[in-house]
């Protein structure tokens, strides 16, 4: 039998890393303790369906606030590094021992540091066109 993905749903995370680590196409983490991508996409989906199109089609997700109330669990973590991977502003509200780990929280900060940077990125390489191309200062 060939396939081209591998979807796989384990108890444990580093399961899911083994098996990627061994396999010869791409694997997708169906569920995890770690994370829930399944339904961050579903989420996500349900959200952009019920969302002003411009948004998306102006690729600014800026204006997009996401809550999440409830104590950490995988879809907690999925939808905070999706949301945040896409520009969306995630807010997180739990009692404090409920709350997500520090790593989490650190990837979440990344991805919008690096969108961040993409964007400046962008942005000086347009006006760069604008100004050699167009003389448009």
């Amino acid at each position: 039998m060939v396939w081209n993905l591998q979807f796989t749903r384990a108890w444990k995370h580093e399961t899911v890393t083994a098996i990627a680590k061994n396999a010869d196409v791409p694997v997708f983490n169906g569920l995890s303790d770690y994370n829930h991508s399944t339904q961050a996409l579903c989420d996500l989906f349900t959200i952009l369906e019920h969302t002003d199109p411009t948004l998306y089609l102006n690729n600014d997700f800026s204006k997009l606030k996401i809550v999440f109330i409830g104590d950490r669990t995988n879809v907690c973590s999925s939808l905070m590094h999706i949301t945040t991977k896409m520009g969306m502003n995630f807010v997180y509200i739990a009692p404090k021992k409920y709350q997500s780990p520090p790593e989490w929280i650190d990837i979440a900060k990344a991805n919008i540091r690096l969108l961040a940077l993409l964007v400046k990125k962008l942005q000086i390489f347009v006006k760069k066109i604008l100004i050699e191309k167009y003389n448009f200062n």
